[in-house]
This record gives structure tokens, C-alpha cells and sequence, in this order.
């Protein structure tokens, strides 16, 4: 009798704001930590930008639309999916 053997699974961290666009969607989330696992999860599924002037061009994390406080300072880390 042949034994399955289980694929190790990782839970992906929950966007705290997201927004779609006509080519693309944004999910913002608290941490770097959890936009770089989700962005992983984004870049292995292959997602790509869907018209426009970056059509093609691979989704993931996107320090372009991080959001920053009065400081300058990070504070939602941007994944483009």
C-alpha cells in the first residue's frame, strides 16, 4: 500500500486594503514580511499585467505603490497581482 506523501501548505497573509485597476490589482499589506510571501505566491501562479503600457509584464511586490506616512516612512507594503 503506497503512502501519500503531503505537501507542506503556507497560509498567505491577509491584504489590510486592496484595489483592482483596469490591467492590474493592488493588495496592501502591514508587513514586509507578509508582501514578500504574497508576492511570492503572485510571481509562482505567473500573474501578468493585462494590457497597458507594462502588458505582460510579471505581477509582484511593487515598492511604487507602498504607502508612506507625513515621514516618509512605510507603512503598507504593495503587491501588484
Amino acid at each position: 500500500m503506497k503512502t501519500k506523501t503531503k505537501t507542506p501548505t503556507t497560509t498567505l497573509p491577509v491584504p489590510v486594503k486592496s484595489e483592482q485597476r483596469i490591467c492590474f490589482g493592488i493588495d496592501w499589506y502591514a508587513t514586509e514580511a507578509d508582501a514578500l510571501l504574497a508576492a511570492a505566491d503572485v510571481e509562482r501562479r505567473g500573474r501578468t499585467y493585462n494590457g497597458g503600457y507594462f502588458d505582460g509584464m510579471l505581477c509582484g511586490r511593487s515598492t511604487t505603490w507602498d504607502q508612506k506616512d507625513a515621514k516618509g516612512r512605510t507603512v503598507l507594503f504593495a503587491v501588484t497581482n
